[in-house]
C-alpha cells in the first residue's frame, strides 16, 4: 500500500486530535492496518477508506487520554476556535467539508447516511461559527463588555483556562447585550467564509520511517489489521463512535430523563387525584 495519500490523511488526523503525536500514531497505525486489510480496500474511493481507518485509529488515540467524541475541554481564552469545539465537530467539518471528498464518500467514512453526516456537518460548522464569536469577544480591544471582563477573570483564576460552562453562559449573554452583539452577531454570520480546513501538510520523515519499518514486522502489521475490528460490506470499519460516547454526557442524560419521568409521574398522580374526586 502507497504512502501517497499520508499528507491527507495527517491534516485530518491533526485537526481531529489537536496533537501532534497523537496525530502521528494515528496515521502510522492506519496505515499499517491498511496493509493489512489491504484485500479489502475498495477501489472506488481509496483516500475515503484511508480516512475511516485513520478515523478508527484517532478515536482510539484520544480514548486512551479519556478525550471521547463529545468532549468539550477547557481551552484558554484566545484558543483558536477549532480547539474549542469536540473532536466530532471536527471530524465532521473535515469529512464533509473537504474539497477532495464527495458528501457520499465522507458519510461513508464517518459509517453513516448522507443525510446524518450533512447534518452533523452543518450542526458543527454552527458550532466553529460561534466559538469564533466568542473569540472575537474575548479578544477585542478595547474590551466590549462587563460580563466578558468577569469571564476573563474567572478564567485567570481557573489556570488561565474557560470552560465549556463559562462559553456557553457568554454566548447567551452576546444574544441579548447590545453592546457584545455588536461583535458577536457580525463574526458570527462571516465566520462560515473563514472556515479553512487543510487537506494535506508536510509528512515528518520520521513518520514515513517509522512506517517502512513496522511494515517490515508481518505479525505487528497483522496486530494492527486485526485491531481495527470488524469491516462492513464495503470494507469500511464500523465506526465506535457509540461506545466513544463521554461517560459524564451519559451520567447527564440520565439525571435529565430521570427528572423528566418523576415530572410525568408526578403529572399523572396530581391528575389521577383529581379524577378520582
Amino acid at each position: 500500500m502507497t504512502d501517497d495519500r499520508a499528507d491527507a490523511l495527517l491534516a485530518y488526523a491533526l485537526m481531529v486530535t489537536r496533537d501532534p503525536a497523537v496525530a502521528a500514531d494515528a496515521v502510522h497505525d492506519a496505515l499499517i492496518a491498511s496493509t493489512a486489510l489491504a484485500e479489502r480496500a475498495p477501489t472506488s474511493t481509496h483516500l475515503g477508506w484511508l480516512l475511516a481507518l485513520t478515523r478508527t485509529e484517532c478515536l482510539r488515540q484520544l480514548r486512551a487520554r479519556t478525550v471521547f467524541i463529545d468532549t468539550s475541554l477547557p481551552v484558554a481564552p484566545s484558543a483558536d476556535p477549532f480547539d474549542v469545539l469536540t473532536p466530532g465537530d471536527r471530524d465532521a467539518l473535515c469529512l464533509m467539508r473537504r474539497s477532495d471528498l464527495s458528501a457520499g464518500e465522507g458519510a461513508r467514512a464517518m459509517g453513516c447516511r448522507e443525510g446524518e453526516a450533512l447534518n452533523r456537518a452543518t450542526n458543527a460548522q454552527k458550532a466553529w461559527s460561534e466559538a469564533a464569536a466568542v473569540l472575537a469577544l474575548l479578544t477585542a480591544d478595547p474590551s466590549v463588555c462587563p460580563v466578558v471582563d468577569q469571564v476573563l477573570s474567572e478564567a485567570s483564576e481557573s489556570q488561565g483556562l474557560l470552560t465549556p460552562t463559562a462559553r456557553r453562559r457568554l454566548q447567551r449573554h452576546a444574544g441579548t447585550c447590545a453592546r457584545c452583539r455588536t461583535v458577536f452577531m457580525p463574526m458570527r454570520s462571516e465566520a462560515r467564509d473563514l472556515l479553512d480546513i487543510p487537506t494535506s501538510v508536510p509528512v515528518p520523515a520520521e513518520l514515513l520511517s517509522r512506517i517502512a519499518v513496522t511494515r517490515g514486522d508481518p505479525d505487528r502489521t497483522a496486530y494492527l489489521g486485526n485491531r481495527i475490528g470488524a469491516l462492513d460490506d464495503w470494507g469500511f470499519p464500523i465506526p465506535p463512535d457509540r461506545a466513544d460516547r463521554d461517560p459524564s454526557s451519559w451520567l447527564r442524560w440520565g439525571a435529565i430523563a430521570a427528572a423528566v419521568s418523576a415530572a410525568l409521574l408526578l403529572v399523572g398522580l396530581v391528575a389521577f387525584a383529581l379524577t378520582s374526586r
